[in-house]
């Protein structure tokens, strides 16, 4: 089966009046523009770019699951089958009736020897799912199954004329313990233990299928004999089967086999057994012998890779990142994995995104645009960013609107910015700014509060469907006599693959009054992707002012909007 193609765009632009110019610029780049920028990036088959930023959106927005299965189909296309097979594991966990998801996990399942994981689904699917899903499923299943009946038969085989080979006992008893037969693994696993008995990693194994067999008290027994073994990892997983609690010192454990003389000089190297325990997802004990391995060969490439990506899997990214690094010259692996964690782990992380747009109603046009750079924090405060910033505002010159929303300046700062947690982010920046034609600079302070969500049917996506979209906002400027500025913006509309049509409506209001900052507006709206990551926005709205005072136009406006959003992250 092949995989499916990624949708390519997603889409919201938060644009609202000239106006909100003001707000911009007492406003840093928003990080929930991130999912926007990686289906910028994959439109422009910027692989590699959309993966880091699809991975940094959703974290924002982890129940995504249109964002979080392009993102899997990006791996996949990248060559990182194991990740995009856990990403749609993650669909499936929060829509297990997703069965085109589930295929494709089941598929990346075997593709990655996860087998057993790859049975069991596709057998889920065959059951429960009707069509096509059905029948690609239950072949699938025939597949796997005939193949796993085949291999117990070769292995049966094997043992047969080699019954003193631990391995084959082994290999044996994992296709059985993968194709159900628990008690046929259970014969082989005992048997491996049996010949190798300093290989105490079969006593968790044979508890665990003795469990899965219901036999609770002979599971006991091999997880007690394993509790007790002088290996430190062995005994804490061992102390999870039982649940926490230590056996007593007089409890009975499963009876130790006769030691073989040669059984210790014929142990399996730490690297693989660091590989088995990875394939089996003990990624603790993977951990250990993968450094246990580097330990007596630094250099040693499998083991820098391994023990990267096991870092990575257990969450320890800044560590994975270091291993990925000193191994990526030598394996392209490496190398890929390196620069998709780069983003969120490298020491700078520089942005830039500008917003040119035209307002019929101010007869202008008004550009605003921010380039930054991003310090990555200790490790204890890593939710916290400080940044460089450089903003420019400017217009065509026209002087029509308020001075407030015409002025050309530039406004470097010091910024600090928080991780965006479902949606919002904080942040705060002390700088200056200068005016075109000034020759000092003054002071200014801004911050405040950004969130944005957004639900349905992606500009790009292969089906149409409805969208909608919320961003709602807060900020501050002492530039603006010490105002505080407040602004909400809705969307609604319908997809047809790179095209929005729809409506949106916003609402703004300030502490200090200004006319030019208390409005209402709605109107039709038609959204469309560019060449390269650009956004084309058209609002044609009817507005209202709600307060009068100092306005020398009247209550009531029209306006025809046409603006632009371009954003880059490396």
């Amino acid at each position: 089966m092949r995989l499916s193609a990624a949708a390519l765009v997603l889409a919201f632009v938060p644009w609202g009046a000239a106006a909100q110019l003001a707000v911009h610029a007492a406003a840093p780049a928003p990080d929930p523009t991130l999912l926007i920028q990686a289906y910028a990036a994959l439109r422009a088959s910027q692989l590699e770019q959309a993966a880091q930023l699809f991975r940094q959106g959703l974290e924002a927005q982890p129940t995504h699951l249109n964002a979080r299965k392009d993102y899997a189909y990006t791996l996949v296309r990248l060559g990182e089958t194991e990740w995009a097979r856990d990403q749609f594991g993650e669909v499936i966990r929060q829509d297990p009736s997703d069965y085109t998801a589930a295929l494709e996990y089941a598929f990346l399942c075997h593709e990655t020897r996860r087998v057993a994981e790859a049975r069991r689904m596709f057998d889920r699917v065959r059951q429960h799912a009707s069509g096509v899903e059905r029948e690609t499923a239950a072949q699938a299943f025939d597949r796997i199954d005939q193949a796993m009946a085949s291999d117990i038969e070769r292995w049966q085989r094997a043992a047969g004329q080699t019954p003193d080979s631990d391995s084959v006992h082994e290999e044996l008893a994992r296709v059985a313990e993968s194709r159900g037969e628990m008690a046929l693994a259970e014969q082989h696993f005992a048997a491996a233990w049996r010949l190798k008995p300093l290989k105490r990693h079969y006593l968790i194994d044979l508890g665990r299928v003795r469990t899965l067999q219901g036999n609770a008290a002979g599971a006991r027994l091999a997880f007690t004999a394993a509790y007790r073994s002088s290996e430190t990892r062995l005994a804490e997983l061992a102390l999870e089967h039982l649940k926490g609690k230590p056996p007593a010192a007089d409890e009975p454990s499963e009876p130790p086999p006769a030691l073989p003389a040669s059984a210790e000089a014929r142990q399996d190297s730490a690297l693989t057994i660091a590989e088995r325990s990875f394939r089996l997802a003990y990624l603790q004990d993977a951990e250990r012998y993968y450094r246990q391995s580097l330990a007596a060969e630094p250099g040693n490439e499998k083991a820098l890779v391994g023990l990267a990506r096991t870092l990575n899997l257990l969450g320890q990214d800044a560590e994975a990142y270091r291993y990925f690094g000193q191994a990526r010259r030598r394996s392209a692996e490496a190398a890929q994995a390196w620069r998709n964690l780069r983003p969120e782990q490298a020491r700078w992380r520089p942005t830039l995104w500008a917003m040119p747009m035209y307002s019929t109603r101010w007869r202008g046009a008004f550009a605003y645009a921010q380039a930054k750079i991003e310090l990555r924090g200790p490790a204890r405060v890593s939710w916290l960013r400080p940044y460089l910033s450089l903003r420019a505002v400017g217009d065509s010159g026209r002087r029509y609107a308020p001075a407030p929303l015409s002025e050309r300046s530039l406004a470097p700062a010091l910024g600090l910015a928080t991780r965006s947690w479902r949606g919002v982010t904080a942040w705060a920046e002390f700088g200056g700014f200068r005016g075109f034609g000034e020759s000092f600079l003054r002071s200014d302070t801004r911050a405040g509060v950004y969130q944005m969500r957004q639900w349905g049917t992606n500009l790009g996506a292969e089906r149409g469907g409805w969208f909608s979209a919320t961003t709602n906002e807060v900020n501050f400027a002492s530039r603006f006599d010490h105002t505080w500025l407040f602004r909400s913006e809705n969307r609604l509309g319908w997809t047809w693959g790179t095209v929005q049509v729809g409506g949106v409506a916003t609402a703004h209001t300030g502490t200090k009054g200004q006319y030019w900052y208390n409005f209402v507006e709605a109107g039709p709206s038609f959204r469309t992707r560019l060449p390269g990551p650009v956004i084309l926005t058209v609002d044609a709205l009817r507005g209202h002012h709600t307060v009068q005072t100092g306005n020398p136009r009247g209550p009531g406006y029209f306006d025809l909007k046409i603006g632009l959003w371009y954003a880059f992250t490396y």
